[in-house]
């Protein structure tokens, strides 16, 4: 059993710090905007950062980086994480074929040119504003996700 927790969730340590992050969600969410946050952002913001660790989950078992098309994204979860991405207040919308979140708003990925970097949502009004005003994003690093080969160099 201990080769087959190595085998999917990697170390014992990284393991371990996954927990405790996941375990922290509901607080690191709580400061979206300085004062406190919405209690409903602050939700989404959890919510995307399970769909994060999800991310780095289906990394590792499939060796691939995340997608940077919003369908191409949602199929390689379903397919190498089905059953770990959040179902409430951000969610896989069957009909589209994409994550939304609770305004019902296609998740945006923040792509820096190489690769993914962080999942986002517009927030309430609806306009995504490159991760300003009420955008709500979680960066892959904030869990050390994989996102691609080397960044640009300069």
């Amino acid at each position: 059993m201990a080769n087959l927790h190595r085998c999917v969730f990697g170390s014992t340590s990284r393991t371990l710090r996954l927990c405790v992050l996941l375990l922290m969600m509901p607080w690191l969410g709580c400061a979206v905007d300085g004062e406190g946050g919405n209690r409903l952002e602050a939700q989404v913001r959890q919510k995307l950062g399970l769909l994060v660790a999800a991310s780095e989950i289906a990394t590792r078992r499939s060796d691939e980086f995340p997608p940077k098309e919003p369908r191409e994204f949602a199929a390689w979860i379903k397919k190498w994480a089905d059953g770990l991405e959040p179902t409430k207040y951000v969610w896989f919308d069957p009909a589209a074929g994409v994550f939304v979140d609770v305004w019902g708003r296609q998740i945006v990925l923040v792509d820096e040119g190489y690769a993914v970097v962080a999942l986002g949502s517009c927030g309430r009004n609806g306009i995504w504003e490159d991760g300003k005003g009420d955008d709500i994003v979680f960066p892959f690093a904030e869990m050390n996700v994989p996102t691609g080969p080397a960044g640009p160099t300069d």
